[in-house]
């Protein structure tokens, strides 16, 4: 885990190409994904912000430049590529894209490469898939690529969601996992126009289908939008860290709101925290590490919610997360809940909200 994690604490951001026709939704996708209601920031290749007025022109006019980085200020560890539709099967746009892929794939350092690619598809639509959509999953350049396959739906009425999904298989899905590179995973988005919609499941499906462990971890730690995910992962990976430093920072290192701010002093300080909530745990070779674990995940995304809520570090949001969990009744039900039912029970556990008072509610 400590390559990991000094590969981690190298890279800021994590870079997606989204791709797909126009109108298929790609920008209320990302918005939804960086919980934004403002367009991103655009940025040349050589990092200096563009005029969004002059990239509308650009865009009136059909064209978009693969190479822009397209930054939300909710979510500024996102660097997002999108280019042109393409439904006009235009050769040289998609020659354009195949050779974005392969000069990202041999950028010397990891922080320039590509690291996921969203492909949108909408399908509620008598259309299925076009040529186009069909070469590029015959594009050998995404070989080493996670291409995660987004099917996108944005319509509301509920007789075109139930048409759509029986359309799926017959017209997209089936064509895509027949070719030579099919997409890593699927992911079907209704309502996407609703405001309370989301994207838990591209960013669930993402994280899954990434196999470098270091990716995984900077996808994870980067997105802000499925707390429950940094939560599974952080249990997934932890259950056999030897001490207690380990266990809090192989908990925590999964979290966004860790990495921002100081992260190596965090460590320091919510392990601390934890010593002197559990001053045996060291000592007793039989504590199980399941009981830290659960106490950080909890506290942690409670300490999350906090800390925004109040403005206040996610150390202190942390500590009175623990000051309300540590030796209450609510740990020692969760404690007895685990050893009822194993693991099945961490997630639920873990992922479940207010269990811990809120500051506010433990003052009255």
């Amino acid at each position: 885990m400590d390559a990991v994690l000094d590969i981690r604490s190298n890279l800021s951001h994590f870079r997606i190409l989204i791709l797909g026709r126009a109108n298929a939704g790609k920008t209320t996708i990302l918005k939804k994904v960086c919980n934004s209601i403002d367009d991103p920031e655009i940025y040349g290749p050589d990092g200096k912000e563009i005029d969004p007025s002059i990239v509308k022109e650009s865009e009136g006019r059909g064209l978009h430049d693969i190479e822009n980085q397209l930054i939300f200020k909710s979510n500024p560890q996102f660097i997002f590529h999108d280019s042109r539709g393409f439904e006009s099967g235009s050769a040289l746009e998609i020659l354009r894209v195949k050779l974005f892929i392969t000069r990202r794939a041999e950028e010397p350092t990891l922080a320039e490469q590509l690291h996921a690619i969203w492909y949108c598809l909408p399908t509620d639509t008598d259309r299925p898939l076009l040529a186009a959509d069909q070469a590029f999953f015959e594009n050998d350049a995404n070989n080493n690529l996670l291409t995660g396959g987004v099917i996108s739906m944005i319509e509301r009425r509920k007789r075109q969601n139930e048409r759509a999904r029986e359309m799926l298989e017959t017209n997209f899905l089936g064509p895509l996992k027949s070719k030579q590179y099919p997409p890593a995973g699927y992911v079907q988005l209704d309502n996407m126009l609703e405001k309370t919609s989301s994207c838990h499941e591209l960013i669930e499906t993402t994280a899954n289908t990434i196999d470098d462990k270091a990716l995984q971890l900077l996808f994870v730690s980067v997105q802000q939008n499925n707390v429950n995910v940094c939560i599974r992962y952080a249990i997934r990976y932890n259950l056999d860290s030897d001490t207690l430093f380990e266990i809090v920072e192989e908990t925590l290192c999964w979290f966004p709101h860790v990495w921002q701010i100081m992260r190596k002093r965090n460590l320091e300080l919510c392990a601390k925290i934890m010593r002197d909530k559990y001053p045996n745990f060291e000592q007793d070779p039989a504590s199980p590490n399941v009981q830290m674990i659960m106490a950080i995940c909890i506290c942690a995304e409670q300490g999350f919610s906090e800390g925004s809520a109040r403005s206040q570090g996610f150390v202190p949001a942390f500590e009175n997360a623990m000051e309300h969990y540590a030796g209450s009744e609510l740990e020692k039900k969760v404690m007895q809940e685990y050893h009822k039912s194993s693991g099945a029970f961490l997630l639920k556990v873990a992922t479940e909200r207010l269990l811990i008072p809120s500051a506010e509610a433990a003052e009255h």
